[in-house]
């Protein structure tokens, strides 16, 4: 296996989520891994936050910026939006704006309808 298999085996082992590389604004199911290299330097963690929305009736779509306002100072160069609902089927991920080596991500979170949106989402440069 080349270096490149086994960073993707360790990728899934660790956040148990979906991987694959992606095109811009293409859309997949629960969690979304776009990450030719995981940061071994901590420093370089510029995001690591939780979505935590309750369920609904129906479902629910939201759109996060990151960051909120401006742009990050350095490319972005690992993203990492993580389904961390109870069965790991809460709903989609998908990049909106912005992406791998940008400086800003734009995501839309959708649920299923009766799921609660449960995300952990993670951007290194």
């Amino acid at each position: 296996m080349g270096k490149t298999t086994l960073l993707i085996i360790a990728t899934l082992s660790l956040c148990l989520c979906e991987a694959g590389v992606i095109k811009e604004h293409e859309r997949l199911d629960s969690s979304l891994v776009i990450c030719p290299t995981i940061p071994s330097d901590p420093s370089r963690l510029l995001i690591d936050t939780e979505i935590d929305e309750p369920a609904s009736w129906g479902a629910m779509e939201r759109i996060y910026a990151f960051p909120e306002a401006g742009v990050f100072s350095a490319k972005i160069a690992c993203i990492l939006v993580q389904d961390v609902s109870i069965d790991g089927r809460g709903g989609s991920a998908s990049i909106v704006a912005g992406g791998l080596n940008a400086l800003r991500l734009v995501i839309k979170l959708r649920s299923n309808p009766g799921h609660e949106l449960r995300y952990r989402i993670q951007i290194y440069s």
